[in-house]
């Protein structure tokens, strides 16, 4: 059965990017170390309830505030946090010779703050039909339902569909619904996989 859709993740794939400058820049204004900054995210596990949702820019920037002893208005903050993300120009190159003969869509763990940054500042977003977001769906990668609302969305079926992504259990989670995997190592790699299912030429 020939493929209908495409799905890209979105960090790291279609975006680079480099988290640890946040925790960076929150030590730079506070007396925290590195390590705690780090010990923040991952005991409050706020990272991951931003991107399903559960909490919103006023929340973590309230609970950042606490943390780390300071007063930050919404506007640093939103700079802060999202203002960590650089071009792929060889993934933009590669979206523009699938863009006119497959439906381009991306499912991506993100939170609010950084999806409305990158649609500000990264064109190649706006190349894609659509966009299945966690935090609107309310579940992440490799759950299920996140695959499930993007495939209902694209309107195909699993075996019509390629999902690429950075992280091997998600392309694991899309292998067990029925969608053929890419695990993104390099843009030459992802080339050759898609050369080899016959999407590339």
């Amino acid at each position: 059965m020939p493929f209908h859709t495409i799905f890209f993740d979105l960090g790291r794939v279609l975006v680079d990017f480099d988290q640890d400058v946040i925790a960076k820049r929150l030590i730079e204004r506070s007396t925290k170390t590195f390590s705690e900054a780090l010990a923040f995210y991952r005991e409050t596990n706020i990272i991951h309830n931003f991107e399903m949702g559960r909490l919103g820019p006023d929340e973590v920037l309230s609970a950042v505030n606490e943390c780390f002893g300071l007063s930050l208005g919404m506007e640093e903050f939103k700079s802060l946090w999202s203002d960590i993300f650089f071009v792929n120009q060889e993934m933009e190159k590669m979206v523009d010779l699938l863009k006119d003969r497959y439906h381009l869509l991306i499912i991506s763990d993100t939170n609010v703050l950084h999806y409305e940054h990158i649609v500000r500042h990264f064109p190649v977003v706006r190349k894609f039909e659509d966009h299945i977001l966690s935090f609107k769906v309310g579940a992440r990668k490799p759950d299920p339902r996140i695959f499930k609302a993007a495939l209902g969305r694209a309107g195909c079926r699993a075996s019509e569909a390629i999902f690429i992504d950075d992280k091997e259990n998600n392309v694991k989670g899309a292998r067990r619904l029925g969608m053929t995997g890419i695990v993104h190592r390099s843009v030459e790699k992802t080339r050759r996989a898609l050369k080899r299912l016959g999407v590339l030429s």
